[in-house]
């Protein structure tokens, strides 16, 4: 993460000593501009100035430093540090040159008195902690910037990139393995079971995909089968299907026509869709809500371990997306299936 301090000064302390004896030599504020990384002091600082990388012998990871360095002036430090989670002081080193960007490495902790009086930035590694930072900090803000976004891992079951999509259920995913497959044409993607009843289909190929005359069979308060139109997918392309007349002509969306009869997301009832391709092969299924729908119609096929569940499901905001295309006829599974925020 980053903070954007107003202002640090390590607290002062007469005679830069580390908690447990170790001398630093003179405070820096007698010593005047100094970079103490190298093995010869800077020309602009005495000739007889400490290298904190040769004088300095590191406190046990248990005690604190409390070094009296002012930050007022141009300072450079470039010293050991202990290391948290081992007995020696590791290779770890805090640099902050002039302009006091602070790069700290990961599981790295300080127990400083720290008073922030000069404007600074400070990137700290994960897992950095700062203990014991004293309460009379004044004349300061600090501004948590959150870290740069993480990519999504399209096969890990995670929403990496925090955006309510999994996998293979995120538009980042749509064009890349594991979500497009030499094996798979058109997948079920999304179901949406409320006022206006919606699902969408993805080509889950490697090639562009005409979707005519593969037929849906939509199940829950009764049971609809409706026949798609011409139209050419690309690669990872989504097309959505609406009841009745729903939907959007402009966003390429389908309308049946006709009621897509889904239960409105209740646990105490069950919709299914099933998917066939032209020559009447199942191709997709999935189950949801109470029990297991059409399973007499899919070939000799069935869902495991047991329905998509509706607990917990909110039907205002969210809808099921197929979030990885592991299951296969005849063995569909229910754990391809994760709630994320409905696309319409």
């Amino acid at each position: 993460m980053n903070i954007l301090a107003s202002a640090l000064m390590i607290g002062a302390c007469a005679g830069g000593q580390v908690a447990g004896g170790e001398d630093l030599g003179p405070p820096v504020s007698d010593l005047g501009p100094q970079d103490f990384g190298d093995s010869a002091p800077d020309s602009d600082g005495p000739d007889d100035s400490p290298d904190l990388n040769t004088d300095f012998q590191p406190p046990s990871p248990d005690s604190t430093m409390d070094a009296g360095f002012d930050f007022a002036k141009d300072v450079e430090i470039d010293a050991p540090l202990v290391d948290a989670t081992s007995d020696a002081a590791s290779d770890s080193s805090l640099d902050i040159p002039g302009d006091l960007p602070i790069d700290l490495p990961p599981d790295t902790s300080f127990d400083l008195p720290v008073d922030l009086t000069t404007d600074f930035t400070a990137d700290l590694g994960p897992d950095l902690t700062f203990d014991a930072i004293p309460d009379s900090v004044s004349d300061s803000a600090i501004d948590m910037v959150d870290a740069a976004p993480v990519a999504e891992i399209c096969d890990n079951g995670q929403d990496d990139d925090l955006d309510g999509w999994i996998d293979c259920a995120d538009s980042d995913c749509g064009v890349v393995s594991p979500c497009l497959s030499t094996n798979r044409t058109l997948v079920i993607h999304e179901v949406f079971p409320g006022t206006i009843d919606y699902l969408s289909l993805r080509n889950a190929s490697t090639s562009p995909r005409n979707i005519a005359d593969y037929s849906l069979t939509l199940i829950g308060l009764s049971e609809v089968s409706y026949v798609l139109p011409s139209r050419t997918l690309s690669p990872g392309e989504v097309v959505h299907i609406f009841e009745n007349n729903q939907g959007n002509l402009a966003l390429g969306d389908i309308q049946t026509g006709a009621n897509i009869p889904f239960y409105d997301a209740l646990t105490t009832q069950s919709n299914a869709v099933i998917l066939r391709n032209p020559a009447d092969e199942v191709i997709d299924y999935v189950g949801l809500g109470l029990g297991l729908e059409g399973l007499a119609q899919l070939d000799g096929g069935t869902q495991v371990p047991a329905p998509v569940s509706y607990v917990g499901f909110d039907l205002a905001t969210q809808a099921h997306y197929r979030t990885a295309i592991s299951g296969v006829h005849p063995l569909f599974l229910a754990s391809d299936w994760h709630v994320g925020p409905k696309s319409r």
